[in-house]
């Protein structure tokens, strides 16, 4: 299973950085519907970690743009196995036999 798992991780790694590299320039769908019903972006409430889906830095904005697709990928990879870890814990370690069903009770 731990196997499995690294594979999984090792290809998910693998496609982030792929499609990161075949991402396109153009704004995304509502800053488009922004732009063209004459919205001006306004003050952000808060701080995003990844602007413009680049991490911050001087570095060319491709390897930005692979840099913040990994890194999304590391943080829902260990969520999920996070959440794993803790569903787990609440199973009962061995569940009791069902109760045997007769013909007759039915």
């Amino acid at each position: 299973m731990k196997t499995f798992v690294l594979v999984l991780l090792a290809v998910s790694l693998a496609v982030a950085a792929g499609l990161a590299l075949l991402a396109s320039g153009a704004p995304d769908g509502l800053e488009h519907s922004l732009a063209s019903l004459g919205v001006a972006e306004g003050e952000a409430l808060l701080a995003a970690p990844m602007a413009d889906y680049q991490l911050p830095g001087e570095s060319p904005a491709r390897w930005r743009q692979i840099g913040a697709g990994l890194s999304g990928t590391l943080v829902v990879f260990f969520l999920a196995w996070l959440a794993g870890t803790l569903l787990r814990r609440r199973r009962p370690r061995s569940l009791p036999p069902a109760p045997a069903h007769s013909q007759s009770e039915h």
